[in-house]
């Protein structure tokens, strides 16, 4: 989701850049799935607060979703390499 286009569906709200970082992160990484259609609803009703409250735990599922990666990309290395 673009930032303009979550501005649209906000109700027109205006977010700084920090602010969608922090939005997007919660909806591409947070526990559950949010439609886009549901953040902009939480966003009107809660406010960014809403989203600070909720960051830090899509972080650290981000930051697990990027270790469990790289071990996959190790293991396919090591398992194409002769014994």
């Amino acid at each position: 989701m673009m930032r303009t286009e979550f501005e649209r569906m906000a109700g027109g709200k205006a977010v700084t850049a920090e602010q969608y970082s922090v939005i997007e992160t919660v909806y591409l990484y947070y526990p559950g799935e949010f439609t886009k259609e549901e953040v902009a609803a939480l966003y009107r009703r809660h406010g960014i607060v809403f989203f600070y409250d909720l960051v830090n735990r899509a972080r650290k599922v981000e930051y697990t979703e990027q270790v469990i990666a790289k071990a996959r990309y190790e293991l396919a290395i090591l398992q194409t390499e002769p014994i």
